[in-house]
């Protein structure tokens, strides 16, 4: 007889959404009738609330619970608090999930011994616009934020591993390292892998797991997001000792470089050479980067328009993380 298992689905704002990756969780073929989806919102005021509410007219299933802190770790604290199974996926409402992702997570759970399994993700366009479909291929591309996804997309046997994004895991294993650190509004999910490992537990990929993310659809959305994306990506090292890659640094480390050569260029004519001359570095290989993705996209209106999009991201998370480094952070020790 399959176990119920709770599902716990952070939300804000997601009314674009929500519907699909209910859905998607919905018509697994694990039986919509052994999971309890769990919603915890953390204030929508875009309808989101609404469409969660018909879900629940029809399928008892589902239930709704505020999030007053707002942020994703305390949402999931929260939802684990009121699950009602032993075992818990963890799910983002920015996705949806193939019909055998909760069976191959509970699967993996019992067979393997692993205290979390989790799976690959495809990034899909936010809408048919051709900016949403340049800011997928951004988010895939090594040169944008997609260096692990294209080693994902690889892997076609379970392999242990020390993160997996969101997860599968029985509540013993959650409550045993005290959950979510509610000081963190990003990398939650990667400190509580790493938390995982220092005491002890396992973490299993498991590719069958497969799920969709939607990526950005403006400029505007990817910037607010890269932005604080670099922000946590340093202030979660003031807070827990995150572990910082030598990638993560990178955009931060670059412009700075670029502001402190152009301060100096006012006075010292070389700095202003040094600088026009990494920047036009920076701009050819954004250029042939950006060229070669259009052509692999087989659409040639994209080598004008992935050089802004990869020039947002990369700023954008620089800017971040510039500021997370001089920002005195909520918690920081």
């Amino acid at each position: 007889m399959q176990e119920r298992v709770s599902v716990v689905i952070p939300c804000l704002n997601e009314a674009a959404h929500i519907s699909d990756c209910l859905e998607s969780i919905l018509r697994s073929d694990y039986g919509a009738e052994k999971l309890e989806i769990i919603v915890v919102d953390g204030g929508s005021t875009d309808g989101t609330i609404a469409i969660i509410r018909e879900f629940m007219g029809r399928f008892p299933g589902i239930s709704l619970i505020s999030n007053p802190n707002r942020s994703i770790p305390t949402a999931v604290n929260l939802g684990v608090a009121t699950a009602t199974s032993d075992i818990i996926f963890r799910m983002d409402a920015h996705s949806t999930y193939s019909e055998s992702y909760v069976r191959a997570g509970v699967k993996a759970l019992a067979e393997s011994g692993a205290s979390n399994v989790g799976g690959g993700y495809e990034i899909i366009p936010f809408g048919g616009s051709l900016v949403a479909q340049g800011i997928s291929i951004v988010a895939r591309h090594p040169a944008g934020a997609g260096r692990e996804y294209s080693r994902l997309l690889r892997i076609t046997e379970p392999r242990w591993t020390d993160f997996v994004s969101f997860g599968c895991f029985r509540r013993e294993t959650f409550e045993r390292i005290s959950g979510f650190d509610e000081r963190l509004e990003r990398g939650e999910d990667a400190d509580f892998n790493a938390r995982l490992v220092e005491n002890g537990g396992r973490v299993l990929f498991v590719p069958e797991m497969r799920f969709s993310y939607r990526a950005r659809g403006t400029l505007k959305q990817l910037a607010r997001h890269s932005f604080r994306t670099g922000y946590w990506a340093i202030s979660a090292n003031k807070i827990v000792k995150a572990k910082l890659t030598f990638r993560s640094l990178v955009p931060a480390a670059s412009l700075f470089g670029c502001l402190i050569l152009f301060g100096a260029g006012a006075v010292y004519p070389f700095a202003g050479w040094c600088l026009a001359a990494f920047a036009a570095a920076y701009l050819l290989l954004l250029s042939g980067v950006s060229t070669h993705a259009a052509f692999q996209a087989k659409d040639c209106r994209l080598v004008l328009m992935l050089p802004p999009i990869f020039l947002t991201l990369h700023c954008s998370h620089a800017a971040g993380s510039i500021l997370g480094l001089f920002a005195k952070v909520n918690g920081e020790r």
